[in-house]
């Protein structure tokens, strides 16, 4: 198990760096349910998510899902998480949680998941 950890994070990281990379270099194909649930906060933390200059933290959920916590222009912390469907990205939602603190983002996230380094330029 310890040899299988690092490249787990590896792959997940690898992922990731292509969901995210320098200048959104993937296209996420947007999700109506954010919008239609989460409001005007769901572009601004998208925009996060694909500038390679702004501040993210990088998850993988239990479900197999990713997600990517950024912090957004106004201070507040975002989440946008993503699914795999055949041969593209699928944005699941994307939303601020509770206050927008990142205490709030991480005890959201760490209830679902663990912590991943992708290796990002």
């Amino acid at each position: 198990m310890v040899v299988v950890a690092p490249i787990v994070l590896l792959v997940v990281g690898v992922l990731l760096a292509a969901v995210v990379g320098a200048g959104g270099g993937v296209a996420v194909a947007p999700s109506q349910h954010a919008i239609e649930r989460h409001g005007a906060a769901v572009n601004a933390i998208r925009r996060c998510v694909q500038d390679s200059n702004s501040i993210r933290r990088f998850w993988r959920l239990r479900n197999g899902r990713l997600a990517v916590m950024c912090k957004l222009p106004d201070g507040r912390w975002g989440i946008e998480i993503l699914e795999r469907l055949r041969n593209r990205w699928q944005e699941v939602t994307a939303f601020v949680p509770r206050d927008g603190s990142a205490e709030a983002v991480q005890r959201y996230l760490w209830q679902r998941g663990t912590p991943a380094k992708p290796f990002l330029p």
